[in-house]
């Protein structure tokens, strides 16, 4: 997919309103998704003691 901004009216002189324009590439819906392991590491947080509350 490729994106770029656009003018929202292309014939002022003033543009200030832009949008994202997205483009797709159909000849890549045939492709398969590289898959890389990746490691996710989830952080537990640790207990409290009954003190400390």
């Amino acid at each position: 997919m490729m994106t770029k901004r656009r003018a929202i009216n292309p014939m002022d002189f003033d543009v200030v309103h832009m949008r994202n324009v997205h483009y797709l590439k159909l000849d890549r819906l045939n492709e398969t998704a590289p898959l890389s392991p990746k490691r996710r590491f989830v952080r537990v947080p640790k207990k409290r003691a009954a003190t400390d509350q």
